[in-house]
């Protein structure tokens, strides 16, 4: 059977949010909707005791014994997919009810992919305060943008996902045709470290339209164990590559020699965008990237590694211009978006699940239907 969209969730050993999910979606009832588990869990006896409970022929489960990377058992989940397009999350996020309208009005306007309003529910496990969603809700508006353009403006900011607005595959809705070209280049859709970053940057080559929604569709969790191992740290500092048991020796063999080698954020969105860039046949491209960008970050938020960093710095002058940029933007930007956010900016606290969080989501957004979606 084909469905008109899959919402695709690589897992491992996070059944506690999993079956948070696997309810949230089995609840909605859309018959074009398919849920596609891709786990590569130690062991599953528990999520299938679970998976018995539900009679949804709409559930997909596959489960490999193989040692997969984040990037490899997400490509496994996309290839299992049947849907016309493709909405691809990690365990602890999720998505709202009004998914496949929002599908519709895509196929409607011969969009490609969309990103959705930024919605992020932090688990109460995350953090020492009570769970909390932030929903930034902008209304029926759709804007459409360049992707390339967004690629360039990513590569000035040494693709930190975490400070620029590229296209995504992860946590955002993409025709699956424009993944399958991607995978037909070299047996991947995501040929970096991690799937987030790498799927983006590629997908910039191939989206012809591509829009930024103001609705919420998918939810953001953050959870005590997410971001698939970035944020893992031992007590003096974080991870080194040959700490890192979760990738490939390849992956450190062809780690860029530009950035140190230790597992930060800013350091592997890096490194997977610029593998993403030489795998789409772009090396002049990914030679621009601005690495002194992400240097700057990290030592901005881990003066403790400034020894690394200085080594593996370039340009000394540009990681300090880099490093001020970034901390004058910092609150240059609360002050502009604080009229901004009073206007659009929606806080809930103590919400228990990702359930809970989609009700509350729905109400809020209220009658908003994609149909009455005014594009820019």
């Amino acid at each position: 059977m084909e469905y008109l969209v899959s919402v695709v969730v690589p897992t491992k050993n996070r059944y506690k949010y999993l079956k948070e999910l696997v309810a949230l979606i089995d609840g909605f009832h859309l018959s074009e909707l398919e849920l596609v588990i891709q786990d590569n869990s130690d062991n599953n006896a528990e999520i299938l005791e679970y998976l018995k409970g539900f009679d949804n022929d709409n559930i997909h489960y596959y489960y490999s014994t193989d040692q997969l990377t984040m990037s490899t058992n997400a490509d496994a989940g996309i290839r299992h997919a049947q849907g016309e397009y493709i909405c691809f999350i990690g365990d602890d996020d999720g998505v709202c009810r009004n998914i496949v309208e929002c599908v519709k009005w895509m196929k409607a306007n011969g969009i490609d992919g969309v990103r959705t309003s930024q919605t992020i529910f932090t688990y109460n496990d995350a953090s020492e305060n009570p769970s909390k969603l932030s929903i930034f809700y902008q209304g029926n508006v759709a804007k459409l943008e360049n992707p390339m353009s967004r690629l360039r403006q990513a590569m000035c900011r040494g693709l930190v996902l975490s400070d620029c607005h590229i296209p995504m595959v992860y946590q955002s809705i993409i025709k699956k045709s424009i993944l399958d070209i991607i995978f037909k280049k070299g047996g991947t859709h995501f040929p970096g470290v991690v799937p987030d970053v790498s799927g983006g940057v590629c997908s910039c080559f191939e989206l012809k339209k591509y829009a930024v929604v103001g609705v919420p569709v998918v939810i953001n969790g953050l959870s005590s164990s997410g971001s698939g191992g970035v944020n893992k740290q031992k007590a003096n500092g974080v991870l080194n590559l040959e700490e890192v048991k979760f990738i490939k020796q390849e992956d450190r063999d062809d780690w860029d020699n530009r950035l140190p080698r230790i597992w930060y954020s800013s350091f592997v969105w890096s490194d997977a965008g610029i593998k993403a860039l030489v795998y789409m046949g772009a090396k002049e491209m990914a030679d621009k990237v601005n690495v002194e960008y992400s240097l700057a970050r990290a030592l901005r938020y881990h003066p403790w590694l400034k020894t690394e960093i200085v080594k593996a710095s370039r340009n000394r002058l540009a990681l300090c211009y880099w490093c001020v940029w970034q901390t004058v933007r910092r609150y240059w930007n609360a002050l502009l978006n604080r009229t901004v956010k009073r206007q659009h900016f929606t806080i809930k606290y103590d919400l228990n699940s990702i359930e809970a969080c989609e009700n509350f989501i729905s109400g809020r957004v209220g009658g908003s239907t994609f149909s009455g979606i005014i594009i820019r």
